[in-house]
């Protein structure tokens, strides 16, 4: 397992240089005597004006299903449960002409997780908006030993408004998140960007139906 520990420290220095933040508690690197899988995938932003989500801070929040209470979480609590994984959108693994969006890559014991909160951060110019899921998204997968288990990519997309003065549409400050799954794209990054982990088969965990203000579907066209 060292070579895991490893490589996990080698990638917590590469997500905060490549402006990825990840936050990931203790418990979940004392990995020494634990099975271990990876959690895959993507966080990015739509490029497109007026609906750019480039300047959005957006967060996913993971935790241990068994970790979950119906008490509200102390701040002790979220320090030492919670996973969270933060982008604003300054450097991209990927780019095309519609979004931008950077590949995850988690060493997690091997166990049942869920998101259970997004937020997103943003600014109209004026004033600066915090959103985030007020119920539990309870958005399960599962981690297996020696898998990549690939929860797809959430693209954040700015809400549009329209100025009464001009007659001009502008992001609004606010957004929300479009998930949906582009395995042909991140399974090749995956292995661009983690050469050390070729034995690693990659798989698709499917999340359950989200219904939610913040989240949407994804559909793409063909």
């Amino acid at each position: 397992m060292r070579y895991l520990f490893i490589y996990f420290c080698s990638l917590m220095l590469l997500g905060c240089s490549s402006g990825l933040k990840v936050s990931i508690p203790d418990k979940y690197t004392d990995t020494q005597n634990q099975s271990i899988g990876f959690l895959v995938g993507t966080l990015g932003a739509t490029t497109v004006w007026p609906s750019t989500g480039e300047t959005l801070v957006t967060t996913l929040h993971i935790r241990e299903v068994s970790t979950r209470s119906s008490i509200l979480m102390s701040d002790y609590d979220i320090e030492n449960e919670v996973i969270t994984l933060t982008n604003e959108n300054q450097h991209f693994d990927f780019k095309n002409e519609k979004e931008i969006g950077q590949l995850f890559t988690l060493p997690l014991p091997v166990g049942e997780y869920e998101i259970f909160q997004v937020t997103i951060k943003g600014s109209n110019g004026n004033q600066t908006f915090t959103q985030k899921t007020d119920e539990d998204l309870s958005l399960k997968f599962e981690i297996t030993a020696a898998n990549a288990s690939y929860i797809g990519e959430f693209i954040a997309k700015s809400r549009v408004a329209e100025s009464q003065l001009w007659n001009l549409k502008f992001p609004s400050g606010y957004g929300y998140f479009l998930h949906g799954y582009n395995k042909a794209r991140d399974e090749v990054l995956f292995y661009e960007l983690n050469p050390q982990l070729t034995d690693i088969q990659f798989d698709v965990k499917t999340l359950a139906t989200i219904k939610n203000r913040l989240i949407y579907t994804k559909i793409h066209k063909s």
